[in-house]
């Protein structure tokens, strides 16, 4: 009897979103501790699209990746949604920031040109006024945001939008930067290096959210993109790098960071 009501019990709790007409797995997936959760987003958003119903043991998830019920959520109804965890850029961005620097493209050159008028007066106005600069670590964070995942909690019932979805109080709410920002519908060629695309930005606002949005944007924001600025002017400046040879940028798993393992890179002076 215990085995039919527990059996009874699971069935209801994981048909939840599928009794309100949103799909998604009727199971809680654990890939995502066991392989790369950049992986499991990707491979969820290919099946299920950009909103979907999942589930983490007793709790229902809504993972929402459309930029126009992003901005909704975390301007529009920030009240209704309290940050879930916290934000830490960490040196995860500087990293990648390295790896996707490597070759003699011609951005480089471009970017090099651009901090050599400055004559290393890198101030905190003169490299904000970069605007290659700027292009190159916003490209950088597009392809490699620090967090893979950003979450929100509902507080009180809330209809999304225009989907027919009302979601109970209580549900939490997830947003996939690492997913938005390869849609090839909102970025042409997602995969590839292109800071050019960040000089004439034709992306929707909240298509591009490596740092949240709205009124609960990431404090650390202004501190981590001015770190990145002055790191990667002084290197650029002086010297001249590529990746070691052989070697492939690998993430820890299990985790919503989007943390490298190491960066290999040959550095040689200018």
């Amino acid at each position: 009897m215990f085995e039919l009501i527990n059996l009874c019990y699971l069935r209801h709790r994981y048909t939840y979103w599928a009794r309100h007409g949103v799909k998604g797995p009727n199971y809680v997936d654990i890939s995502e501790f066991i392989s790369k959760f950049t992986d499991t987003c990707i491979g969820n958003y290919r099946r299920y699209g950009r909103i979907y119903g999942a589930y983490f043991f007793t709790n229902n998830w809504l993972i929402v990746n459309e930029p126009e019920l992003i901005k909704d959520i975390v301007v529009k109804d920030f009240q209704h949604f309290p940050n879930r965890y916290d934000m830490n850029l960490g040196q995860t961005g500087l990293s990648s920031a390295l790896f996707f620097m490597r070759g003699d493209d011609n951005w480089k050159r471009i970017l090099r040109e651009e901090l050599n008028a400055l004559d290393t007066d890198f101030t905190y106005e003169n490299l904000n006024q970069c605007q290659y600069l700027n292009a190159v670590i916003d490209e950088s964070l597009r392809l490699a945001p620090p967090l893979a995942s950003i979450q929100r909690e509902c507080i009180r019932d809330y209809k999304l939008g225009n989907t027919g979805i009302t979601v109970p109080a209580g549900t939490n709410i997830e947003f996939q930067p690492y997913v938005i920002h390869r849609d090839p519908e909102l970025f042409a060629d997602p995969d590839q290096f292109k800071p050019e695309r960040f000089l004439k930005p034709t992306h929707h606002p909240y298509a591009y959210i490596p740092f949240g949005g709205g009124p609960r944007l990431c404090v650390g924001m202004r501190f981590a993109l001015n770190e990145m600025r002055m790191c990667i002017a002084k290197i650029v400046h002086k010297f001249e790098f590529t990746l070691a040879p052989g070697f492939e940028m690998d993430y820890f798993t299990g985790s919503i960071l989007i943390t490298p393992k190491q960066v290999l890179v040959t550095i040689k002076n200018c």
